[in-house]
């Protein structure tokens, strides 16, 4: 391979810049000296070169499947890599727009998301290849520089506040202007002494802090104050009097307890009003505006966490599969030779760990796509009480005083009850753990209808969350407790729970004071036609015939030779059928097309032709044996597809099963096979 490296510019909308090196080959050289070239050195895609002309790339790991097998080396070696180009690589030239690269790049799909991308002048002459990280610390930078532009644009913003407040103090002066500004101004405006004492007030902050539609208006804002945030607001008017520089606009947040709005968030811009001896304060309601903060910075990384867990399911799964099956081969084949017991425990004691990080894995999928959702019109006030009948033991062992304020009658809910009561154990654990040092345990579960939904509130009396943990408490993994009390997952999986339920959990938390979680899902009556309804069942008028007393013919397709064997074996061994392996899906259609199939066992996720594909052409060809078909897969890959499944209405094994489980839905599909 020959090395022509660039010069790089740090300049991030320069292509140029981000070439990482321009190793090529040409398109006569074979496929083993290329291969040879990629062992000496650490690049995992270079460029095809015709001349000096760019003609496409290969990649270390294409080649590597290639030659990776005494039959392919021998097929393949002396090809020449023109016949084995990358398909559809992407090409751009130094004079494409910077965006319109990175959305070509970064919303690729699949294996080519990975693919480092080619640069070629505009007459088609070979630059060097751009590695997909480059593109992706590009796109950082780029997103640094918006913000940076945005925090320039927040500073303009404050100074023209700035000017606003001092404008407010000139506007004193003149008695019809300071009407219509302080008057009909939507923000609430009061003039304040240092102790809180409200001495003059628009119209908008006497509706905030008038006690019911009759009621007198509170005549000191730090009575409305939390009480753990009082005493600073106190130092913070205090700090205002007598300050030097006049009209400067000072910001702060703090709680406060509104009559007609409950608990609320506040920031308060207050200044110094020399000529009056006041504190000038605009008060706005933040409270909505930091939630949306918290929930668009929380999607952002649960889209982060969908491109991802799906592919990451599959491949564990996958890799999950043959280590239980075999296991229970194993077992089988050692019980069958005599082995101590000794040696079966350490077959146990891997078909548990199996299945244990299987259930992980169900988790991480629970984060961004919960299972399907078998969903009832329920009564709240009974899921409580059943989560709860299943929590009686660890509720009396911690000595918890338990208060249950549900109302009298409550409305029914659109749920699934299985999913939701999960919620509901999962917030009282968390509870109970809250509460373990706690002088006073007391954990209160209440309800109440809140527009279109009902909210059930779980209440402890714990330690509180800090407020720079309560940001972080959703995200997986992330967890305050030791490791011997959980992994982290519990409130990201209710989360996922909640909103694929379209309803929503919020959080409320004071240090030493306890925490209030909040769960809002919808009413029966008005939510019921939104939610997923369970996959369709297969009709009932579709019959199996009587199973055969011959051995059964078997396909079976996935591109995990592990997967195929693990079949094989565990179809060969207990029932005696004849298993055929595929590992593609082209292959499997010239099986299909060449030998006669009983019974067929098919992934989803293939390169080239998928399992979908098919599934297609045996629904369209061969009937019969679609009615015969097992679906095995180790993640679906998202609701469409979860779809698509549904449509398929075939029985579906996910993986890792074992050979239990597969004999198992195999001898239903052939009964009445002959």
């Amino acid at each position: 391979m020959l090395e022509d490296p660039v010069n790089p510019n740090e300049h991030p909308f320069d292509l140029l810049s981000l070439v990482g090196h321009a190793e090529h080959v040409y398109a006569g050289d074979t496929i083993e000296a290329v291969f040879e070239g990629f062992r000496h050195h650490a690049r995992e895609f270079v460029g095809v070169l015709e001349g000096r002309r760019f003609l496409g790339m290969v990649s270390r790991g294409q080649l590597g499947q290639l030659l990776g097998t005494r039959y392919g080396f021998s097929v393949h070696s002396r090809h020449t890599v023109r016949e084995h180009l990358l398909p559809d690589p992407l090409v751009v030239t130094p004079s494409s727009p910077f965006l319109q690269v990175l959305d070509l790049a970064l919303n690729r799909t699949g294996d080519a998301f990975y693919q480092d991308l080619g640069l070629a002048s505009e007459a088609g002459d070979f630059l060097g290849i751009i590695p997909v990280p480059a593109l992706v610390r590009a796109q950082s930078r780029l997103m640094m520089e918006k913000v940076s532009q945005v925090e320039r644009q927040g500073f303009e913003l404050g100074r023209k506040n700035d000017e606003l407040y001092r404008s407010i103090v000139q506007l004193r002066k003149s008695e019809d202007r300071y009407e219509s500004l302080f008057r009909y101004s939507p923000m609430a405006i009061a003039l304040l002494t240092p102790d809180g004492t409200i001495e003059a007030g628009n119209p908008r902050m006497e509706s905030l802090l008038r006690n019911g539609k009759e009621g007198h208006v509170q005549d000191n804002l730090a009575g409305l104050i939390d009480p753990e945030d009082r005493r600073a607001f106190l130092e913070f008017l205090g700090s205002q009097e007598g300050r030097t520089d006049p009209g400067a606009v000072t910001p702060r947040e703090f709680r406060l307890s509104l009559p007609e709005r409950g608990r609320r968030l506040i920031r308060a811009h207050t200044c110094w009003i020399q000529e009056t001896g006041q504190v000038c304060a605009v008060l706005q309601d933040i409270t909505e505006l930091r939630e949306l903060e918290q929930n668009v910075a929380l999607n952002e990384k649960r889209t982060m966490l969908e491109t991802l867990v799906g592919g990451v399911a599959h491949e564990l799964n996958n890799k999950l599969a043959p280590v239980l099956g075999f296991a229970e081969l194993l077992r089988f084949k050692l019980e069958n030779a005599g082995a101590a017991d000794g040696v079966l425990n350490y077959c146990d004691m891997i078909e548990q760990s199996v299945r244990d990080s299987a259930k992980i894995i169900q988790q991480l999928r629970q984060l961004s796509r919960p299972v399907s959702l078998e969903c009832a019109a329920v009564d709240p006030a009974a899921l409580v009480e059943e989560a709860l009948v299943l929590m009686k033991y660890r509720i009396r062992a911690s000595e918890v005083e338990l208060d249950l304020a549900l109302p009298a009658s409550c409305p029914r809910i659109w749920v699934d009850p299985n999913q939701i009561k999960q919620v509901l154990i999962n917030l009282v654990l968390n509870a109970l753990d809250a509460m373990e040092n706690a002088p006073v345990k007391r954990l209160r579960i209440g309800g109440f209808v809140q527009s279109a939904e009902f909210a059930i509130q779980v209440t402890d009396t714990g330690e509180g969350i800090p407020s720079d943990v309560i940001t972080r408490i959703f995200d997986p993994f992330y967890t305050t407790k030791t490791l011997d009390k959980g992994t982290g997952l519990g409130l990201s999986v209710c989360l996922g729970i909640v909103k694929h339920h379209k309803g929503s959990i919020r959080v409320e938390s004071k240090p030493k004071k306890g925490t209030t979680f909040l769960v809002n899902l919808p009413l029966a009556s008005s939510q019921a036609s939104r939610v997923l309804e369970p996959a369709p069942a297969v009709p009932a008028t579709e019959t199996r015939p009587a199973r055969s007393r011959h051995p059964v013919n078997v396909l079976v397709v996935d591109d995990e030779e592990s997967i195929t064997a693990l079949v094989h074996d565990s179809l060969s061994t207990r029932a005696g059928w004849r298993v055929t392996q595929a590992h593609s899906g082209q292959e499997a259609l010239q099986n299909l097309q060449e030998e006669g199939v009983d019974l067929l066992i098919t992934d989803l996720r293939m390169p080239s032709l998928d399992g979908f594909g098919v599934l297609k052409w045996v629904h369209r060809e061969r009937p019969a044996l679609y009615l015969r078909t097992l679906v095995i897969t180790g993640d679906a890959g998202g609701s469409v597809m979860d779809d698509e499944l549904a449509d398929l209405h075939l029985p579906l094994l996910c993986k890792p099963f074992s050979p239990s489980e597969l004999q198992r839905v195999c001898d239903s599909l052939c009964t009445g096979l002959g």
